[in-house]
């Protein structure tokens, strides 16, 4: 956090009515397509750990501006978005793409949000 900067609060707001789900929906909508072509990107050798991390913060950013709150439950397609936030987060490019176990859960997320399949991804996340 730069110096001077005031603390990221994730749940500015607290609210379940249709027009706040709506949002989500639309920061879903928005926001599927852009982490898509960034796991992509990082699979084909485009992004370096610097360069994800960044983008991963911009989403985040996005994210925090919406002031989602905690009392609606997430879809499973949200799921499925935080947990692909969560495992491009959680390793650098290298793993991603050269474990094979990571790169497989990497694989089904991807695919499960294009809606390639309907199996859902191990180890769906909850919003941060």
């Amino acid at each position: 956090m730069a110096v001077g900067a005031e603390p990221i609060l994730y749940f500015m707001t607290k609210t379940s009515s249709p027009q706040h789900q709506d949002s989500v929906s639309d920061f879903l909508e928005a926001q599927i397509p852009a982490l898509l072509e960034m796991a992509e990107s990082v699979l084909a050798y485009g992004l370096d750990a610097e360069q994800l991390q960044a983008r991963l913060w911009d989403l985040l950013e996005s994210w925090q501006a919406l002031g989602k709150g905690p009392e609606t439950p997430p879809s499973q397609e949200e799921k499925a978005f935080w947990n692909l936030v969560g495992l491009m987060n959680r390793h650098p490019p290298y793993h991603l793409r050269g474990n094979w176990a990571i790169r497989h859960h990497l694989e089904t997320a991807i695919d499960y949000l294009r809606g390639d399949t309907e199996l859902e991804p191990d180890g769906l996340a909850l919003r941060p």
